[in-house]
């Protein structure tokens, strides 16, 4: 499948080699994993369903991926994602304080330094 960008460009994402091979687990292979390490949905790693790949392979909110990742130094690996709607949380900066500390002209106690600290004579 090919994902679109702009209209102009097509790309199919899929056949990228940083781009792991995911499937899309059955209700039984679901209820499988889930009961292999002992947890629910709501423990399991997420990713979001805006995520391209999720697009290009048809995944649902709900639908639990296997994730088949390849590497030179530890050969096979599988990881597991359940796919939700929510956008991953990114927290807003804080806010900054506007004031600015104003310099007076007059600071005739405050000796001088040379950019390496030290007094100058």
């Amino acid at each position: 499948m090919k994902l679109s960008f702009g209209g102009s460009i097509t790309f199919d994402i899929l056949s990228h080699e940083l781009v792991p091979d995911f499937k899309i687990l059955t209700k039984e292979e679901k209820a499988k994993v889930l009961e292999k390490y002992g947890v629910d949905e709501t423990k399991m790693p997420k990713i979001s369903d805006s995520d391209p790949v999720i697009n290009v392979i048809g995944a649902k909110v709900g639908d639990l991926l296997e994730i088949t990742r390849k590497s030179k130094t530890a050969g096979t690996s599988l990881y597991y994602r359940i796919v939700t709607g929510k956008k991953p949380v990114v927290e807003e900066p804080a806010e900054v304080d506007e004031a600015v500390d104003e310099e007076t002209e007059d600071d005739s106690d405050e000796e001088d330094f040379d950019s390496e600290g030290s007094d100058e004579d």
